[in-house]
């Protein structure tokens, strides 16, 4: 309880620093018409609106209604999270992830000044705001145009990668069935698993009270939602495990030794963000809501080598009932405790059969008297994450 009440207000911290240093950004292309403003504000809102992710944890709703990963999920739900900032969470969040579909289409964010904000703000709808901006870029904004520029090197982009989840990569040719039926607390599928992708630092950089030393072990995380190419790069967050000296005050709210922090691409810099500890210090399982700005640089190169792992997986039959089985699948390191990383509830069809789309193979579990047995169909490239949530 002690450590949901200090992520939560470690969370109300971030929202409200958020809050106090957000500049107000307008999406402009020159010589733009207020109807193609209309038409590729909407398009992105619509897509923002029907991506199911959500924003305090970066997790989509669970499938088939199996209980969250993350006991953070549904921390509005708990009455721990006062429903204001569970609305500033939501409504930064989407405006983010409106903003980013936007840059794709070429537009530039040009930061608005206290008069210009008020105006933009003034318009209530979509219309509005595409009258307003039709306006505002037929002046020559140039020279704003150039200050909207990234002033510091992105992150590396975690392209879209089968066999992929979180921060995650399935080994595919290591997978292997049990044989038989399985029953509730069996495993009916087992591998490898590595990291998605790993960097190494190249300078060092330093953010609230830690120092991060070149050579650190960097990993991908990217929100296990259905992919999008419009939104899922935004998603894209580097961690690394961080060593925290001794210290007091405010800050050992955020901040305890031996923990993952993640740093994301933020349109004033980097923020960095708390990470799940479902995982221990070698995976980051979710992403915290709230961050703090920093300014950086961070300097990554891709590594060929996961340094990090290898990691073992095991796909485990929660429980079996007349319609449907529930599934988890839970990732170990020698020596430590578990990490749940997914877990869903698979449907049997009138055969008595659930599939679990395995990206390039189906697993296909049949339902025999308290278990299920399991064999390999081919897949159609769809993988955990690629299901509708009920």
């Amino acid at each position: 309880m002690v450590g949901i009440l200090r992520a939560g207000l470690v969370s109300i911290l971030c929202v409200i620093g958020g809050m106090a240093a957000a500049r107000t950004l307008a999406p402009v292309k020159v010589g733009q018409s207020a109807a193609a403003y209309t038409a590729d504000i909407t398009a992105c809102e619509t897509m923002v609106r029907a991506w199911p992710l959500d924003a305090i944890t970066d997790l989509p709703p669970p499938v088939g209604g199996a209980e969250p990963i993350n006991r953070f999920y549904q921390f509005r739900g708990q009455g721990l999270l006062p429903e204001w900032v569970a609305f500033e969470i939501d409504r930064q969040d989407n405006a983010r992830l409106a903003r980013f579909c936007l840059k794709g289409r070429g537009y530039a964010m040009v930061a608005l000044d206290r008069r210009e904000a008020a105006e933009f703000a003034a318009s209530k709808d979509t219309a509005g705001r595409a009258a307003w901006l039709e306006h505002f870029s037929a002046a020559d904004l140039t020279a704003r145009i150039d200050a909207s520029r990234d002033t510091l090197a992105p992150l590396p982009p975690a392209p879209y990668a089968p066999f992929a989840i979180g921060a995650l990569r399935v080994d595919p040719n290591s997978l292997n069935l049990a044989g038989g039926a399985v029953a509730a607390k069996g495993a009916v599928v087992t591998g490898k698993v590595g990291h998605r992708l790993t960097a190494r630092l190249q300078a060092p950089f330093t953010f609230l009270t830690v120092r991060v030393e070149p050579g650190a072990e960097f990993m991908a995380f990217v929100a296990p939602a259905p992919w999008s190419d419009a939104l899922s790069p935004a998603t894209t967050t580097w961690c690394t495990r961080v060593k925290q000296a001794a210290h007091i005050g405010p800050l050992s709210l955020a901040m305890l030794p031996n923990l993952i922090w993640c740093f994301r691409d933020d349109e004033q810099g980097y923020g960095a963000y708390g990470a799940g500890r479902e995982g221990g210090d070698w995976l980051p399982t979710t992403i915290m809501t709230g961050h703090w700005a920093m300014s950086g640089p961070i300097e990554l190169a891709i590594d060929d080598k996961d340094e990090i792992g290898p990691l073992d997986l095991v796909l485990v039959v929660e429980k079996v009932t007349d319609k449907k089985v529930t599934l988890t699948a839970k990732v170990t390191q020698t020596g430590d405790k578990p990490a749940i990383v997914w877990r869903g509830a698979e449907a049997f069809d009138p055969n008595g059969r659930a599939f679990l789309p395995f990206w390039t193979k189906s697993l296909v579990l049949t339902r025999d008297g308290a278990g299920v047995t399991a064999r390999w169909e081919a897949g159609d490239g769809r993988g955990w994450v690629d299901q509708p949530a009920k």
